[in-house]
């Protein structure tokens, strides 16, 4: 298993830092483009939500992602440095169909075949966990 750890200043300027940085660790990975788009919205997701929602654009507070890979399984944990609780992120209601926010929590369930938010005792905050599986995407695309 291959794995890196990134960390973001909560600031605004980190989004396009992170997302240069993730797609090029993730495309040296060799990760399928399918499972790379996914992946990377998935991801820019849990980041600005962590940006916006968990630390509130505090630069003295970080985002942490930690990816991890294996043979069939792609895993990306982000986390915030604020003072959520998960069970906020289920609470919400529906976006309104012009509403321009809120959307965030179902697009990265929709995009990853698992998707979790847990209370983080280190942090404090809220860690996003997304899995995506290689091999199930990788044998779907030669059907």
């Amino acid at each position: 298993m291959t794995g890196r750890r990134f960390i973001y200043q909560s600031v605004l300027e980190s989004e396009e830092r992170m997302y240069i940085e993730i797609k090029d660790y993730l495309t040296a990975s060799d990760i399928p483009e399918p499972i790379l788009r996914k992946a990377l919205l998935a991801i820019s997701e849990a980041f600005t939500n962590a940006l916006i929602h968990g630390n509130r654009k505090d630069p003295g507070k970080n985002i942490t992602i930690v990816i991890a890979i294996n043979n069939n399984r792609l895993t990306a944990d982000i986390t915030d440095e604020g003072k959520g609780e998960e069970s906020a992120a289920f609470l919400r209601q529906p976006p309104g169909l012009w509403q321009e926010g809120g959307r965030g929590i179902d697009i990265m369930e929709k995009l990853a075949d698992k998707a979790t938010i847990i209370k983080c005792r280190e942090t404090g905050g809220l860690r996003v966990s997304l899995e995506f599986e290689i091999e199930r995407q990788k044998s779907q695309a030669k059907s």
